[in-house]
């Protein structure tokens, strides 16, 4: 299982020390592929519709120490309202 995999599982199952879990992979990696994360967010969404919110909310709580670019949470957000039309 690569550290996107692990990222995305502990974001949406959200227990108590998941969040800091995702802040020790970040500071231990560097480099982290948020584009494969996201996009897999955006393809298990038929299978979880709570996977993207819970993405974006554990994505805004690990901006606070690592710097993500906006077009990740645009293609959250894009992907969010396609689901609902």
């Amino acid at each position: 299982m690569s550290k996107e995999d692990i990222i995305l599982f502990k974001a949406v199952t959200r227990r108590e020390r998941d969040t800091e879990d995702i802040k020790d992979i970040i500071q231990a990696e560097k480099t982290i592929d948020w584009e494969y994360i996201v996009d897999e967010a955006i393809k298990q969404k038929n299978n979880n519709p709570w996977i993207l919110i819970d993405l974006e909310e554990v994505l805004q709580e690990i901006r606070k120490v690592t710097f993500i670019q906006d077009k990740y949470f645009q293609k959250i957000y894009k992907a969010q309202e396609l689901s609902k039309t």
